[in-house]
């Protein structure tokens, strides 16, 4: 094998330089064009142009995709450039630490999260009502998700109960291996060999690098009890350090490109990836189903002005694609997509939730997990000034129900107030109801009641998943 390492300088070959395969001749280029082999000799070439041309080689390592779409403009077969960016940016070393961690702590966790960088930043984990895992990360794939959630249940210790798959709208179309982002792939290469196709054949892989690059995630299992405590502390939550580094709101400069990024995922090099993609989602429902968990997928909410610029055909695929799969294979769904999002206090990207925005799908997602945990059906009430009247008996019957929660939503009688005239926490008809309900029900055993306006304005009720609700018309 013989290898052109093109990089801006010796350090940062000397770093590359221990994950190669001690066999494979080397000629190193920097950016000075200065050519030598690895143990910096000079070699008989002036400058990259005639090292390319002057001699064979089977590939070229960069890093960065700026110096990769460089080369392919200068005539080189992309296919022959690899970005080595996964092992530069220690890429692979956190993905290998979360993988050999997982298993081996995968009997502390309930639930797990699967997804792309919108599903890393839009769940806070660690607000979960369950303890959870977040393996979402960006540049990953539908195919990726898949093997995460494949290692998570699959683990010889798994008592994982909870699912969530976190959709972006452009899942679908989503296929890593047609972005200029595909090397990174590499960095799974130790952890799901066999699993995935990779960009580059397991031959090649070997003659390219070490093996204890390649065996990396194998080794450090047979040594995890000698370095447990490495471990230790390890936030699940935010395992990569991908959501602390995103948690800011938008910036200016959110909004350059985003109409072309709204846009790209419409083009035909990724028409095909969904129908691999749908089939994949059907495999990872599948999964959930035959090792008895809950698959919860959550269509992430996107930026309205995002929203708007998104091609329509693409949502109304995805959703089509869920309707199939739901008939085929069950499966809870939360629609934050159909949410109109505009506030850029709540987004770190157009696309992508930060902590604040990410709260209110932890919100849906937390009552959906304790809807199922109980395994009871809810009922709601509402009662117009505290009196459930022509209701009262269908109340008594459901409030004495084991298998029944009920919930009771104060307004103010229909003749105190004018339709169309909104009135807040402090209205003295909201008051007068809310204090007759809690007078009149407030003590009432599997009854909880609910503040249906706050400060804010009124209860977002979405959350509480309501099966039945009732109401009595005015007269």
């Amino acid at each position: 094998m013989r290898v052109i390492v093109l990089l801006k300088d010796d350090a940062t070959f000397k770093n590359l330089l221990p994950y190669l395969n001690e066999s494979a001749e080397i000629i190193f280029v920097d950016e000075n064009n200065h050519v030598t082999d690895k143990n910096f000799q000079p070699l008989p070439y002036q400058n990259i142009a005639e090292c390319l041309f002057a001699s064979k080689w089977d590939y070229i390592l960069t890093q960065g995709n700026f110096i990769v779409k460089q080369l392919t403009n200068f005539g080189i077969d992309p296919a022959r450039i690899i970005d080595v960016d996964f092992i530069l940016n220690d890429d692979y070393v956190k993905k290998v630490f979360l993988a050999v961690a997982l298993r081996n702590k995968i009997s502390n966790f309930e639930s797990v999260i699967v997804g792309d960088f919108a599903a890393a930043m839009g769940f806070n984990a660690d607000e979960f009502l369950v303890k959870t895992a977040n393996l979402a990360s960006s540049l990953q794939d539908l195919k990726t998700s898949y093997l995460w959630l494949k290692a998570a249940l699959t683990a010889p210790k798994s008592k994982i109960k909870y699912a969530v798959i976190g959709l972006s709208p452009h899942a679908l179309r989503y296929d890593l291996s047609l972005t200029a982002d595909k090397w990174e792939s590499l960095s799974y290469y130790s952890i799901f060999k066999g699993q995935m196709n990779f960009p580059l054949t397991d031959d090649a892989m070997s003659a390219l690098f070490d093996e204890n690059f390649l065996n990396v995630y194998a080794l450090s299992n047979v040594n995890y009890a000698a370095h447990a405590n490495q471990y230790a502390g390890l936030n699940f939550a935010d395992p990569l350090g991908e959501k602390q580094l995103n948690n800011h709101p938008l910036g200016q400069e959110s909004v350059f490109g985003v109409r072309s990024d709204a846009r790209r995922w419409d083009a035909d090099k990724y028409f095909h990836a969904a129908q691999s993609n749908a089939e994949i989602f059907m495999d990872c429902l599948k999964l959930c189903r035959d090792n008895d968990v809950t698959p919860i997928v959550v269509k992430l909410p996107v930026h309205a002005f995002y929203k708007s610029l998104f091609p329509a055909e693409l949502t109304a695929e995805l959703d089509a694609m869920l309707y199939r799969a739901k008939k085929v294979t069950p499966f809870k769904l939360i629609d934050a997509f159909a949410w109109n999002l505009q506030n850029g206090e709540e987004f770190c990207r157009m696309d992508a939730l930060n902590s604040i925005g990410a709260k209110r799908v932890t919100v849906h997602v937390n009552a959906l997990i304790e809807k199922l945990h109980a395994k009871k059906i809810r009922v709601a009430f509402i009662c117009q000034g505290g009196d459930l009247d022509k209701l009262s008996p269908v109340y008594e019957v459901m409030r004495k129900r084991d298998d029944t929660d009920v919930y009771l939503l104060a307004v103010p009688p229909y003749e105190n107030y004018n339709l169309g005239q909104p009135f807040d926490a402090n209205d003295e008809r909201y008051i007068k109801a809310q204090g007759e309900i809690l007078k009149n029900y407030g003590a009432n055993a599997n009854t909880k009641i609910i503040k249906t306006v706050t400060e804010r304005g009124g209860v977002d009720l979405e959350p509480y998943l309501f099966d039945y609700v009732f109401y009595q018309k005015a007269a």
